[in-house]
């Protein structure tokens, strides 16, 4: 999956002047990986606008789900500041939507931009804890789901991906779309 400046799938992101934009300007960064199913991002005195945050993301797989759940801990944010998540606009047969608190795509891209003749078609979902979600935007690159922390200072959510080549993989955009809805009603 070739991401570009999209947000791909499920990064997260700060949201300012109704953009997303990304973590650039840190203090320190770490990473660790405390188990087989756990990778925990640090990011400490990021610069967002005029003040400091700091943040720490932690990435879980199991093998009891296909998602990736993650659960983003911010501190030094203030009321007023939104992030955001979401899924990008494939290049190629893109379909897609964001509402509620889902975000969904389907296309093709080149992974690649020195072979693109090398296509892949792939599902894209994201559904964020109805509690961060603070509205949605749709971009040129993206479908955006806008996030505030709760009371605890946290924001969680869950992705999803699929691709035809799979063996009980969607072939097509409808069948991705029922597999989400079905998915994530099917998951709480």
């Amino acid at each position: 999956l070739r991401v570009g400046k999209s947000v791909g799938a499920g990064s997260f992101r700060g949201f300012r002047h109704g953009k997303a934009c990304g973590i650039d300007t840190v203090s320190v960064r770490t990473m660790r990986v405390p188990d087989n199913s756990t990778v925990e991002l640090i990011d400490r005195g990021w610069v967002y606008g005029d003040h400091s945050v700091d943040m720490e993301q932690t990435y879980t797989v199991s093998a009891s789900t296909p998602a990736l759940s993650v659960r983003v801990r911010l501190s030094g944010y203030r009321p007023g500041d939104m992030f955001c998540t979401g899924v990008q606009k494939l290049d190629s047969d893109n379909k897609g939507y964001v509402r509620g608190n889902i975000a969904a795509s389907w296309g093709s891209n080149a992974p690649d931009s020195k072979h693109p003749e090398l296509i892949e078609t792939v599902g894209l979902a994201v559904e964020v804890d109805s509690a961060n979600v603070a509205g949605v935007a749709e971009t040129e690159t993206d479908y955006l789901l806008i996030l505030r922390p709760d009371s605890n200072g946290e924001i969680r959510y869950r992705i999803i991906a699929d691709v035809p080549r799979a063996a009980e993989g969607a072939k097509t955009a409808k069948q991705w779309f029922a597999k989400v809805k079905n998915f994530f009603q099917s998951n709480k």
